[in-house]
């Protein structure tokens, strides 16, 4: 205070206008008289708190000022409470504070201090092991490979306390995705240094968690060094933690170096079930002390995709499944391919085949095959094949398509198998915007008697075995077969003979033999598969649409 002070001072209040979204802890306001360094008792001065204005005045006791707000004197006092921020404010609220003092008749505002809100904004990417395939809303398949990319946002820096916990949670659907929780990982973006170790990481009931290793911290206000390790032994338990349960005296934080960056965390997951018309989502969440972000959204529709088999006479004939066929007579084993959806997720075909394993004892293959179109074959817009057209085979002209679209192999184990070649898998990658699907036919004998004949093949796209349904069938013996019996006369038995042809005539008193003969045909079944192709013929009719 002036010595020249021309007026006495005898009204001393301040008002400290804080912000809407500011929630006070009013039992923790306190006066220090900095001068002395003590605190000032309740008794010198009244509080007045305002909680539509969202303000608290303090007007100090008439012999306080009388005593401490002289002329030539030099009074200094701090106020100080404490709050928190409501935990409905906005996320991008700034939270302001301004005082001001008045003497006597005279008001004098203070300068405005504020606090930044946590400024993160986490995101989230679906892509192939190449992170930049993106393959959200792409349609994935039994087996397929989905990365979830989380974008750890932790670039802010000016935090008005040290950051306690960095992280983030992803409850996964872990129905129908399987977490590989030994390959999740943790890059900085910045540099592309793998910094995984750096984080714990858990995956507890299909939830992932990867927060930021607690360090050794220090505390300036005891000079005390907290120690870091044990780090939480259940991320479950620490995601859930508030601030109210973190003391920052008691409790280590974070590396405060892992700040100024941003960090990407890889999540990778296999499709373990399909269902169709089924969209399975992700949403993950950032976590920064008490304040919580969700991503954005991804997802994935996901398409069912069987292969199917049947037993035929012929290429357009209808199925004999669970039927007879005969001895020595020629059949068609039907292979179906799965039918691959457009839009995948993996466009991509690397491999695409049918093996299929006969039962030797019962089946012979003929070496007669044939593939056709179970959808339009399509190169760039224009139709190569269309759907129920051959498209390779036996003795089969593929000059057209510029090459072989399908090969034939076989094994001394009897395993038929059908492949698209190098052309084929180009054509079926390329095209994106269609379904894509063939059907195999493989002409085999039914060399032996018996049954059932059971027959099962599998089916393979990029690596993963698809099994297709089981065929039956029967062969019945249908070898005439001859009976002979005799009967005797009642006349005493005769000395035994020497081995001499049969008498022609009984004669009287000696031994009759009756030789009778029984022709044992067995029926033919009902249902039966009455096909006499020659094994040199390949099928070449048109086969039934499939769906």
């Amino acid at each position: 205070m002036p010595d020249s002070l021309a007026y006495t001072i005898v009204e001393v209040a301040v008002t400290d206008t804080y912000d809407e979204h500011f929630q006070p802890d009013k039992q923790t306001l306190e006066v220090t008289d900095l001068t002395t360094g003590k605190f000032i008792p309740k008794s010198q001065y009244r509080s007045e708190w305002n909680d539509a204005n969202h303000a608290v005045r303090l007007v100090f006791a008439d012999d306080y000022v009388r005593a401490n707000w002289l002329a030539g004197t030099n009074p200094r006092i701090i106020i100080r409470f404490e709050g928190v921020v409501a935990e409905d404010a906005p996320a991008d609220t700034v939270v302001d504070n301004q005082w001001a003092l008045t003497l006597n008749n005279s008001v004098t505002p203070s300068n405005k201090v504020w606090n930044d809100p946590p400024d993160f904004q986490p995101g989230k990417e679906d892509t192939q092991a190449d992170p930049s395939i993106s393959i959200d809303g792409k349609t994935a398949l039994l087996g397929d490979r989905i990365y979830y990319r989380i974008d750890l946002d932790a670039k802010q820096t000016n935090h008005a306390y040290k950051v306690w916990r960095l992280g983030m949670v992803d409850d996964w659907d872990d129905e129908y995705l399987e977490l590989d929780e030994s390959h999740i990982t943790v890059t900085d973006k910045a540099n592309g240094r793998d910094v995984t170790d750096r984080f714990n990481i858990q995956a507890i009931d299909g939830v992932a968690y990867v927060f930021a290793k607690t360090v050794d911290t220090e505390v300036p206000a005891t000079g005390e060094t907290i120690k870091g390790d044990p780090q939480p032994a259940d991320l479950k338990i620490y995601a859930a933690l508030g601030d109210k349960d973190h003391d920052p005296l008691k409790d280590p934080a974070i590396g405060q170096s892992l700040l100024g960056t941003s960090y990407e965390v890889t999540l990778p997951m296999t499709v373990i079930k399909v269902t169709d018309d089924y969209v399975v989502t992700n949403t993950a969440t950032q976590l920064v002390n008490d304040v919580r972000k969700d991503t954005n959204q991804v997802s994935n529709p996901l398409k069912p995709i069987n292969p199917a088999k049947d037993v035929v006479v012929k290429v357009d004939g209808q199925s004999v499944d669970g039927k007879s066929i005969y001895l020595n007579s020629l059949f068609l084993y039907r292979l179906d391919s799965s039918t691959l959806p457009p839009d995948r997720a993996y466009p991509q075909v690397s491999d695409w085949s049918i093996s299929d394993p006969l039962d030797t004892r019962y089946d012979k293959f003929t070496g007669q095959w044939a593939v056709y179109a179970a959808r339009d074959l399509i190169k760039d817009d224009e139709t190569l094949a269309q759907r129920g057209e051959r498209i390779a085979g036996s003795d089969f002209d593929a000059s057209r398509f510029g090459g072989e679209l399908f090969e034939l192999a076989t094994d001394e184990r009897g395993v038929v198998t059908v492949r698209a070649t190098e052309l084929m898998l180009g054509l079926v990658s390329a095209d994106t915007e269609h379904e894509q699907a063939w059907t195999a036919f493989i002409q085999c004998q039914r060399i032996a008697v018996g049954g059932p004949v059971a027959n099962q093949f599998t089916e393979t796209i990029n690596g993963v075995e698809r099994p297709s349904n089981t065929v039956t069938t029967h062969t019945p013996d249908m070898t005439p077969r001859l009976t002979i019996s005799s009967s005797h006369s009642s006349a005493p038995a005769q000395p035994p003979q020497s081995a001499s042809p049969a008498p022609t005539a009984a004669t009287p008193g000696t031994r009759t033999t009756r030789m009778m003969m029984a022709l044992a045909l067995m029926a033919v079944p009902m249902e039966m598969a009455p096909s006499r192709t020659s094994p040199n013929s390949s099928p070449q009719s048109t086969p039934r649409s499939r769906p």
